[in-house]
């Protein structure tokens, strides 16, 4: 099987198997979409999902395997100080859980 051979044969065939996955993924994609819509709400920002293709040749099996991979991107972040090294630290007790009540 040539490269030409295989190029084409994906290039016919790939629509096709993207929609049927899309199809067949459809319940999962509209949670993923939801669940980006909702991100993007809570953090003002715009809601994206990507979806993506990937075509997998097995050129000892001859066969071609297409999947497709969504997601909404989530993100957390967290920012700390960083410590000043000629500032002296204080000692700070741990806090402690609350004192257990009797009744």
């Amino acid at each position: 099987m040539t490269i030409h051979t295989i190029t084409n044969v994906i290039a016919l065939t790939a629509p096709t198997q993207f929609r049927h996955l899309l199809a067949e993924s459809e319940e999962k994609l509209r949670a993923s979409w939801e669940d980006a819509m909702e991100e993007a709400a809570l953090h003002e920002k715009k809601s994206k999902l990507a979806v993506t293709l990937s075509v997998e040749v097995d050129m000892d099996k001859e066969k071609i395997a297409y999947q497709i991979a969504f997601a909404s991107r989530r993100k957390l972040s967290v920012e700390i100080p960083i410590p000043d090294p000629n500032q002296l630290e204080l000692p700070v007790e741990p806090e402690r859980p609350p004192a257990k009540r009797k009744f």
